[in-house]
């Protein structure tokens, strides 16, 4: 019974999801006449009007990793596993050296795969409130 609730509010979330993304225009080329899609959008209102040079955004500080999700019919199969391999080659491609992150006491299998992929416990590099351990991993 509860899976079958839980089946029918995804469903009433994603499309509402869909709805409000039509609306908004999110999926268009041209989101709100801009002459670009909401990616871009995104992306240049993050930069600012000053403007910024994209090469040298991350500099020499630790990168982090938010908010890595694997659903929970795929737990155990290596997903996770094989996310955060991706994400470190990707970081280690785009010249970063340390990366950091952080996750919640109740996700004690995201804690051990942080620890089994050499993370570090450290002390708080954020004010995350609901972040009880913070991992750093220098990459090579």
């Amino acid at each position: 019974m509860v899976r079958e609730i839980d089946q029918v509010a995804v469903a009433l979330i994603r499309r509402f999801n869909r709805t409000v993304t039509e609306r908004v225009g999110a999926l268009e080329e041209s989101f709100l006449r801009r002459d670009r899609p909401l990616g871009a959008s995104r992306l240049l209102w993050e930069i600012g009007e000053d403007g910024a040079d994209l090469h040298e955004l991350h500099g020499a500080a630790p990168a982090e990793l938010k908010r890595m999700w694997v659903d929970p019919g795929s737990r155990g199969l290596g997903v996770g596993r094989r996310l955060l391999e991706s994400l470190e080659a990707l970081a280690r491609e785009n010249g970063v050296r340390e990366l950091h992150l952080e996750t919640n006491r109740a996700l004690k299998e995201a804690t051990e795969l942080y620890r089994r992929a050499g993370y570090k416990e450290v002390a708080p590099f954020n004010d995350e409130p609901y972040a009880h351990h913070r991992f750093e991993k220098a990459l090579p």
